[in-house]
């Protein structure tokens, strides 16, 4: 993720913020496929709330934190080792996004 001169994030984290404080990483690392075309990305946070999936994407010019709804592909063989039991796996990306999906 580009550098942020200032060291921080600044306004763009405070939908983020739990009585004037969150948590946030001191990097965030692509989850989309290696190679990928396009903006990286990374979840940042599930805030209370339908479809609060708070995404931070990048490329070499600009970063974007944003809400992004969640992928709707769901993983229809269950895997046993899967937390979900017998229920289908949802993906765990945001809704349009490149590359395989992951589970």
């Amino acid at each position: 993720m580009p550098p942020d001169p200032s060291g921080h994030h600044g306004e763009q984290w405070a939908p983020l913020a739990d009585g004037g404080r969150h948590e946030r990483k001191a990097v965030y690392g692509c989850e989309l496929q290696p190679g990928h075309p396009g903006a990286h990305a990374a979840h940042v946070r599930l805030l209370p709330g339908p479809d609060r999936f708070i995404w931070i994407r990048w490329d070499i010019r600009a970063r974007e934190l944003g809400t992004l709804p969640p992928c709707p592909a769901e993983r229809a063989d269950p895997d046993p080792r899967s937390p979900y039991g017998d229920e289908p796996a949802p993906c765990l990306l945001f809704e349009g996004h490149v590359g395989p999906h992951r589970y």
